[in-house]
């Protein structure tokens, strides 16, 4: 939800700094551009996950304002944005209405907008290998979102140094990220990659793009060892779960120059090391944090201080020892915790009856014995989740005291 505010935020910026004084009616050229994407608007079918309504009166919407009339002013038509002072189109927002259509999108037809900002073609399922050369031109571009679209092949496009959004999740991309020009576009602050078949090496000219905030790499084929990108100092969102980086000597240590993350999720690699506490001390805004199926080892050491963090989940590691007695002190908001799958030992901390927003929690597959603490059964009334399996407890497991109304799942 986060990151969809955050894309809708940057819309509605780059969509005002389009307003300028004056009148003019738009171009000829991309007036018979904008009619000739038509008939793929014309062709295309409603997404399975669609509000149907809401799509058909979108689709409709379009199909009668872009009209083949002269003294139609295409500034006006449904989903374009103009300069009011050029008449050239500058945001064209078609996501989800070119759905599966019937002829492939050739992406060509987008050359004559040459001073366009926005360009949004995500959710219209284009599948397939897909020509984007024509993209090419779009030197003035800043928000360019093509995810989930199923497309595959490459995106070469060096050219768009002004990008500040580029959003290519969910095809199936594939080649480097060296050979997609992402060292180039130094202006980006929003770089998502998700599910794609990417591979090679991160890059180390990563490093140059200094104002990014977000970063997402996550379900790719990316190898090799994470490079230093001490430059880097702007992330909030950082995830690369579920690539194959190799840092057998714990996690990256740039990440000891971040301030400002506000989410990590660095599952599913080969990272090895401590848990890295000072993560939690340096990022005091840090909401999620994901470190599952990883070989960190050793304790869970938690900071001295209490932690706003709202999801820890670091299963299927190596940990070792008693959770710490103050855990629910220096993590009192904690809404899930996930710590299933290690050689944890010990008692469940009487302070953990101090999350009183925790929902879920997972300590199966360790060794922790003894009984249920009474604070804890009592004083967690939001958990819906409790996983305690393949461990040693005994007792009572719903003592008279018991105050978790809200549980519909116990393992």
């Amino acid at each position: 939800m986060e990151r969809l505010f955050s894309k809708l935020c940057m819309l509605i910026v780059v969509a005002l700094a389009l307003q300028m004084h004056g009148n003019k009616g738009c171009l000829e050229n991309e007036r018979i551009a904008l009619l000739a994407i038509k008939p793929f608007i014309i062709n295309a079918t409603v997404p399975y996950y669609a509000n149907v309504e809401s799509w058909v009166d979108d689709h409709n919407r379009i199909v009668e304002s872009w009209v083949d009339d002269r003294v139609s002013d295409c500034c006006d038509w449904y989903r374009v944005e103009c300069n009011t002072t050029t008449g050239r189109v500058m945001n064209l927002s078609l996501s989800g209405l070119l759905h599966e259509s019937t002829t492939i999108l050739n992406f060509s037809l987008f050359q004559p907008f040459e001073q366009l900002q926005i360009l949004d073609l995500s959710d219209n399922s284009f599948r397939g290998w897909v020509d984007s050369r024509g993209l090419a031109n779009l030197t003035n571009l800043e928000f360019l979102d093509l995810s989930f679209n199923g497309m595959s092949g490459s995106l070469q496009q060096e050219n768009l140094r002004n990008l500040k959004f580029l959003d290519l999740s969910d095809n199936g991309m594939n080649g480097s990220l060296q050979e997609l020009g992402i060292c180039n576009f130094k202006n980006l602050v929003e770089l998502n990659l998700h599910w794609n078949k990417f591979e090679g090496h991160l890059p180390p000219c990563v490093n140059n793009l200094t104002i990014l905030r977000t970063l997402d790499l996550s379900y790719n084929q990316l190898t090799g060892n994470i490079p230093s990108l001490n430059l880097m100092q702007s992330l909030e969102y950082l995830s690369l779960h579920d690539n194959n980086f190799i840092t057998l000597h714990g996690i990256p240590s740039f990440l000891m120059y971040q301030h400002s993350l506000e989410f990590i999720d660095l599952s599913h690699n080969k990272l090895g090391g401590m848990f890295p506490t000072w993560l939690l001390q340096n990022n005091t805004r840090l909401q999620g944090m994901h470190l599952t199926d990883n070989s960190l080892s050793g304790i869970l050491q938690l900071p001295n201080s209490t932690h706003d963090l709202l999801e820890l989940t670091i299963s299927n590691n190596n940990l070792t020892g008693q959770l710490p007695m103050n855990i629910g002190v220096i993590l009192p908001r904690l809404e899930h915790l996930d710590l299933s799958k290690n050689s944890l030992e010990g008692y469940i901390p009487w302070s953990m009856g101090e999350m009183k927003s925790l929902r879920m929690l997972d300590l199966s597959s360790n060794n922790f014995s003894g009984e249920l603490p009474k604070p804890f059964v009592s004083g967690c009334p939001s958990l819906e989740w409790l996983i305690l399996s393949n461990n040693k407890f005994h007792g009572e497991i719903f003592p008279q005291f018991m105050n978790m109304t809200r549980l519909d799942e116990l393992f």
